[in-house]
């Protein structure tokens, strides 16, 4: 996608524009390691500049650590020099983070303080660096060139290739293929000869690039054969920077093939390098290409299914780096994120959207572009070969600062318009909240209200009945204790004392259901076996003589879900089957568990006379509140059922009898 060139390079400088300088074999380790042992002068100040540089894209906050030691130590000895390099390497990280103001900052007392050929190459090269990452490229080439010159006046090779990408980057990004490729492949040709393996395998990922994104000859074949060669030697190097900038480059190569698995395959490993190293320009980058691949996605095969999916998460996207740009201010940026939200929202037939970020797309082109910027990198481009006097020089700059003016003015004027609108929304989002708020708070009193009438209703039959049963019997032993052989008395004991503690184990189950219906209890989900539900069945219901229960467990299944949940339902299905065999001859009760596919069944089946649906309308309906004769049973397998993503399916003859089966996944 041409139009994804820009952002490309504008992310891709962030990692290569400031070329580390090796020192050979020696890593960083190394260095670290003999930094005790250096005397403290201007040499240890270059080998803590030397670590900053290596540890600046890998480890911003290390960079920053050892460049602060650099500056500190520097302003201690009062060496000029040695300042300016902490403060272009503060810069650079900057740059890398897109902080742009505070790299300006930076770049500005360096140019105070920088007094050696060398630091001010650097400088002039940072300088070019921040005016290509605003998007003001004549600035770019001027300083970038100044940069080279100074480079080759003291004949550093390393710095020499590094200002040649640098400006072949800059011509890419304005559109100029032939200057790109020249200077690109000059630096390619340094850093080979110099053997530094991470920038040959940039210099490669850049110039497959070109080829693919200009339709050079053979474009997708040879730019393929150098992201392969960049690919293999970043994963040699174990260069976290460089294998980004491959995969994200492999990307764009796929989806022009509409290979459009692959392209996301790819980007999800450069959007993760992007993560782990903490670059969030990139990471937007990233969900930008996202974006684009979903869109194409869709215009190659609108009758997809998922294709309102895709887009509502392309959108998504969309937004999220939007923002990102309006807070750094990247224009560039702005201006792609405005036109491909244009036709994602025309997928949805918004066309009022649509009609806003064509707008919008319109104001930040104006403002990026035009006749008179492009005549001036094409003088700066001649200076280069020719080199044209100084006076040439200052009537290009003094061009370039009134069109710089107007080109506020009207930013101003549209940053006016946009506080206003800004204050209008800011109104109406803190009003929407607030009823948003009014409108929750009412839904949780009626809720509330709701389970306080349903955890009454059920709390007055089903603790009345077995209460009094227990109130009667000793009534009957205190007032009629004749009636009462020894064998018939402990065996009503017997029975009274199981009778109490199943009423203690009715009155866990109703807490646990009021507390899940008014403090938002939630279950506590682990791996239980299902015969150690059965053992607990078995023996809550032990004292039930005129009923069989069986349990059928012959794979001895285990499930993962809230053991206290799924006994109390089960505990409850069973109640209600003994419930309804009490007056069958023969009366028996089979629980059975059995897996199919990733599911869990566990069926209950009674050999009673069976109920209508009407009866067990209290299991699906949660307006079924008051007068329900099943009292708790019911609306506690409901509720916890749902708590645990549990189906009930209920088959109920008259003839056969009832039977339920839970079904969990």
């Amino acid at each position: 996608m041409k139009k994804l060139f820009f952002l490309i390079l504008f992310l891709g400088n962030s990692f290569t524009l400031f070329a580390q300088e090796k020192t050979g074999n020696v890593t960083i380790d190394s260095l670290i390691r003999a930094l005790p042992s250096i005397k403290v002068d201007t040499t240890r100040v270059n080998v803590l500049s030397l670590i900053a540089e290596e540890f600046k894209f890998e480890k911003p906050d290390m960079g920053i650590e050892y460049a602060n030691k650099a500056l500190l130590l520097s302003k201690s000895i009062k060496w000029d020099d040695g300042i300016a390099k902490s403060l272009i390497n503060f810069s650079e990280i900057n740059n890398y983070l897109s902080d742009l103001e505070i790299a300006k900052k930076n770049l500005s007392l360096a140019s105070k303080f920088a007094k050696s050929t060398l630091t001010k190459s650097k400088l002039y090269k940072g300088l070019g660096n921040l005016y290509f990452r605003k998007t003001d490229f004549a600035k770019a080439l001027e300083y970038s060139f100044r940069a080279l010159k100074l480079s080759e006046e003291i004949k550093n090779q390393k710095e020499i290739a590094s200002n040649y990408l640098q400006i072949g980057n800059i011509y890419a990004s304005d559109r100029n293929p032939e200057a790109a490729m020249m200077y690109i492949k000059k630096a390619l040709n340094l850093n080979l000869k110099l053997n530094l393996k991470s920038e040959v395998a940039r210099t490669l990922s850049y110039l497959g690039e070109i080829y693919r994104r200009f339709d050079i000859s053979n474009h997708n074949e040879i730019a393929l054969n150098y992201f392969r060669k960049s690919q293999k030697l970043s994963a040699e190097i174990k260069s976290q920077n460089c294998l980004f900038l491959v995969n994200f480059f492999l990307t764009q190569i796929f989806q022009d093939q509409n290979k459009f698995d692959e392209a996301l395959k790819h980007i999800e490993i450069a959007k993760n390098i992007s993560v782990k190293i903490g670059n969030y320009t990139t990471i937007n980058a990233c969900k930008y290409i996202e974006a684009s691949i979903y869109q194409k996605i869709v215009s190659n095969n609108p009758k997809r299914l998922e294709n309102v999916s895709l887009i509502k998460k392309a959108i998504q996207l969309v937004n999220e780096v939007k923002i990102f740009n309006e807070k750094k201010g990247h224009n560039i940026n702005l201006s792609m994120c405005y036109k491909l939200l244009s036709e994602l929202y025309t997928f949805q037939k918004d066309y009022k959207k649509v009609s806003e970020e064509l707008s919008n797309y319109i104001i930040c082109q104006h403002l990026l572009y035009d006749d008179k910027s492009k005549e001036t990198i094409k003088n700066l481009e001649d200076q280069r070969t020719i080199d044209l006097k100084n006076k040439e020089i200052e009537i290009n700059k003094i061009t370039l600062e009134s069109k710089e003016k107007q080109k506020w003015f009207y930013i101003i004027g549209i940053g006016f318009l946009g506080i206003l609108g800004g204050l209008f929304f800011y109104q109406s989002r803190k009003r929407k909240k607030t009823n948003e708020r009014l409108q929750f708070l009412n839904s949780e009193l009626e809720l509330a209200n709701k389970a306080k009438v349903k955890f009454l209703s059920i709390l007055n039959h089903d603790l009345r009945s077995p209460v009094y049963n227990f109130i009667h019997f000793m009534q009957l032993q205190k007032e009629s204790p004749e009636l009462l052989d020894t064998e018939t008395k402990n065996n009503i004991e017997t029975k009274t004392i199981n009778s109490a503690e199943n009423l203690l184990a009715s009155m866990e189950d109703l807490l646990l259901w009021s507390k899940g219906q008014m403090d938002n209890f939630k279950p506590q989900p682990q791996v239980i076996a299902v015969n150690s539900l059965f053992e607990d069945t078995k023996k809550h219901f032990e004292s039930e003589e005129k009923v069989t229960i069986e349990f059928e467990n012959s794979d001895n299944i285990y499930i993962n879900t809230d053991e206290n949940f799924l006994k109390t339902i089960i505990r409850n299905l069973t109640g209600n089957a003994i419930k309804a065999t009490k007056n069958s001859e023969k009366a028996k009760i089979t629980w059975k568990a059995w897996q199919e596919n990733d599911t869990t069944y566990l069926s209950i089946t009674d050999s009673g006379s069976g109920m209508s649906q009407e009866k067990f309308k209290a299991l699906y309906d949660e307006n079924e509140v008051v007068g329900i004769k099943s009292g708790l049973g019911l609306h506690l397998i409901r509720d916890l059922a749902k708590a645990i993503n549990c189906k009930i399916v209920l088959e109920s003859n008259n003839a056969i009898g009832t039977s339920f089966t839970l079904e969990l996944t």
